[in-house]
């Protein structure tokens, strides 16, 4: 191992990310590196994008039921891609050599620039919004959720049990922790209401609760209410849906 870094650490010198492999050699390779190099490392990333002053990685974790975003400040940035992943890592940068390391055989990807990437639309801009609470209990109803708001072209968003139980990714979640949303229509499903979530749907255009419970904190803030379980609601949006795409 000494004698890789010491062959890797003066072609890596000048370099802003170093990428290796997520085998033994590259945690190992990634951790030393970035120690020596006076630099900060991540292992297991997704994805990596960068600013002027740090770089922001995305990795598992919770045992690979969430997502988490962390912010690297101190260059070189010395990570290794997810082992996980079908492909590459995915990055917004160009990539400036791919080394192999000869005493090693170990593949390790320099970059240096990055480019712009568009800003994803999400939640935060989103014009529609179909939000559903912990009334969501198993996969196969989040992917009718899913479907519904396919239908009106909208986006989903969640509250915090949702994204707690994996049934959802953390970039959906809505709120104080979460997107802060003014859509012109939100429908919040399943959502009792919690004030960390109308935090993030409170400047809503039009705010339609669904809820059982007459009870239910949302009503009180909606500009319409529909007392009724969530899992009716979603289908009767499929059904109308299909039925006016057939007419």
């Amino acid at each position: 191992m000494e004698e890789t870094l010491s062959a890797l650490e003066p072609w890596m010198k000048g370099s802003e990310v170093l990428l290796f492999p997520g085998n033994y050699w590259g945690l190992e390779l990634a951790g030393r590196l970035a120690c020596r190099l006076n630099g900060s490392a991540q292992n297991a990333v997704k994805r990596l994008t960068a600013a002027e002053d740090h770089v922001c990685i995305t990795k598992s974790v919770y045992g690979g039921h969430m997502e988490g975003t962390f912010r690297m400040k101190r260059a070189p940035y010395c990570m290794t891609a997810d082992r996980g992943l079908e492909g590459d890592c995915v990055v917004s940068a160009r990539v400036d050599a791919y080394h192999t390391c000869e005493i090693q055989a170990q593949s390790v990807v320099r970059i240096v620039g990055f480019e712009e990437e568009p800003p994803a639309a999400g939640l935060r801009n989103a014009e529609r919004i179909l939000a559903v609470g912990r009334a969501v209990k198993k996969p196969e109803e989040m992917e009718k959720v899913q479907q519904a708001a396919d239908a009106i072209g909208a986006e989903v968003g969640c509250s915090r049990p949702v994204v707690m139980t994996a049934l959802a990714p953390m970039d959906r979640l809505i709120g104080v922790s979460g997107a802060m949303t003014k859509p012109d229509l939100c429908i919040a499903a399943g959502v009792s209401g919690a004030p960390a979530f109308y935090a993030g749907v409170e400047k809503s255009k039009l705010l339609i609760s669904v809820n059982q419970s007459p009870d239910a904190p949302i009503h009180k803030k909606s500009d319409y209410v529909i007392l009724g379980d969530m899992r009716e609601f979603v289908e009767e949006i499929r059904a109308y849906i299909d039925k006016t795409q057939r007419t």
